[in-house]
């Protein structure tokens, strides 16, 4: 199902910051001001993701934060390790220790005799191959976006292709999802200086300061309208 798009992933050699690197998530503006429409991105992007994080792995969005400062740690390494312990059953703070121990994801699963015929075919693959976590980042967040039906295929790849990081595609889904527009579109308007994050956020009613509320909402209005 996600064969086309992970391999697409592959191919544009994602990368992450290095492990030793401490995350910063002190931002000192957090809401939208039109006088300087794209100081707060930062911070919508980083609370979007935590947010989105947060709730489908049913956390508190403090507790994805305070994880994330910890050394060592990335967001990429955050969504792996949320994700294997809900594919595997593996405890999310093993699996971490795991990785810091091992020095890879690789090293982490073998460690812990993941089994994995539990994990997607091309996941388990590109794992066994000790890529950059970046790509296993990527691959899930992709994922969970089309489970979530908050992005097609198609749209998916083009963003990606663009160059959309992990934080960007998952903001632009939300935001074409609420507003039904192109997320291609959005996205180029960002990347070509024509709109900010948080002036898009504002446009589509969303409040960046309640993204944990909002991206509930969302899908608990796609889980009505497909069952009905």
């Amino acid at each position: 199902m996600h064969r086309v798009v992970f391999w697409a992933l592959l191919a544009l050699g994602i990368h992450t910051p290095p492990a030793f690197a401490m995350p910063c998530h002190c931002f000192p503006t957090r809401s939208f001001d039109s006088a300087k429409p794209a100081t707060a991105d930062p911070y919508f992007l980083a609370t979007t993701q935590n947010a989105f994080m947060a709730v489908l792995f049913s956390q508190e969005k403090k507790d994805i934060v305070l994880t994330k400062q910890k050394p060592g740690v990335t967001a990429e390494g955050v969504w792996v390790a949320h994700w294997l312990s809900l594919k595997t059953g593996k405890e999310f703070g093993e699996l971490l220790r795991a990785k810091r121990d091992k020095g890879s994801w690789r090293g982490a699963a073998a460690s812990l005799h993941i089994d994995m015929r539990k994990l997607p075919p091309e996941f388990a693959a590109t794992l066994n191959r000790g890529v950059d976590e970046g790509v296993l980042s990527s691959f899930i967040v992709n994922s969970l976006l089309v489970e979530k039906v908050l992005v097609k295929h198609g749209d998916l790849e083009a963003l990606r292709g663009d160059g959309a990081t992990d934080q960007e595609t998952i903001i632009v889904s939300l935001l074409a999802r609420k507003t039904g527009q192109s997320p291609g579109q959005l996205f180029r308007k960002v990347r070509k200086g024509e709109a900010s994050w948080g002036e898009l956020l504002q446009k589509a009613g969303i409040d960046g300061g309640k993204m944990v509320d909002e991206i509930r909402a969302l899908l608990t209005s796609d889980a009505r309208m497909k069952r009905n």
